[in-house]
């Protein structure tokens, strides 16, 4: 944790250093490639066998997580210096709970985020779902939904997932009944599609539901979302931001007049 509270960072690098995260994860799955992961290796190949070859085949294996046109945009030093650091950590057999922590470390260190949007500290993630406890609500005929329109890198939404697997693993779940937890119970936005982006590589590593997560605007949601009603909201919105969209001030318009006439 030491090398990771420490780690080289710049704003705009935190999709890149989780490309990289996820390539070492990816190659750990296979034991051929292992141990590929290191600065021996790409002293030797070059580092364009971490930042070209391997990243594309991961990239056209995971379509949910990668764009078509993504790559590693980070210097050859840089990238170096990240695997130099990386690679005597084990990823393959760890926690899943422990890569999530790892994955939040390196994005704390680069992402203050833009319009506002910053990780919300665990403590506060913790007490509010704690309060709310939407775990409460599960059974093996009851599925409760979780929703935060402003999900940023998804904190709120992992912890309620964690709390829901562990409930349901508490109740001797079967595995599909597990997965319909992951599938059908977190749901989430953001304005930000690069947050999007971190909250869905985010959720991955704490167990999915990234499946439930849109980019669009939490104020006014998309088709899939606003189909759908909620057991919960659970949300720490960037109450610094301001919108100008007209279809959004019309609808609260019409809510608080409606509000007041009925007062």
């Amino acid at each position: 944790h030491r090398d990771l509270h420490s780690f080289p960072t710049r704003r705009s690098s935190d999709l890149e250093l989780s490309k990289l995260l996820f390539v070492k994860i990816f190659l750990e799955e296979n034991t051929e490639t292992s141990n590929i992961f290191t600065v021996d290796t790409i002293d030797k190949l070059g580092v364009n066998i971490i930042k070209d070859h391997y990243f594309k085949i991961l990239r056209d294996k995971h379509t949910d997580l990668f764009k078509p046109d993504d790559k590693i945009d980070l210097k050859d030093e840089t990238v170096r210096e990240i695997i130099r650091i990386l690679q005597d950590y084990t990823l393959r057999d760890t926690d899943i709970d422990v890569k999530g922590r790892a994955y939040e470390i390196l994005l704390g260190k680069t992402f203050l985020g833009s319009l506002g949007q910053h990780f919300t500290p665990r403590s506060v993630v913790n007490f509010m779902t704690e309060m709310l406890e939407p775990s409460s609500r599960l059974t093996n005929k009851y599925f409760p939904t979780v929703i935060d329109p402003a999900c940023g890198s998804g904190g709120f939404l992992i912890k309620s997932l964690e709390e829901m697997l562990i409930k349901g693993h508490d109740l001797d779940f079967s595995s599909d009944e597990l997965d319909n937890i992951r599938r059908s119970t977190i749901f989430g936005s953001d304005l930000n599609e690069r947050l999007v982006r971190v909250a869905k590589m985010n959720m991955s590593l704490h167990g999915d539901g990234k499946g439930g997560i849109y980019w669009c605007n939490g104020l006014t949601g998309n088709k899939e979302l606003n189909s759908r009603q909620y057991d919960y909201v659970l949300t720490n919105p960037p109450f610094g931001t301001k919108t100008k969209e007209s279809s959004i001030l019309r609808s609260e318009e019409r809510r608080v007049g409606k509000e007041c006439r009925s007062r």
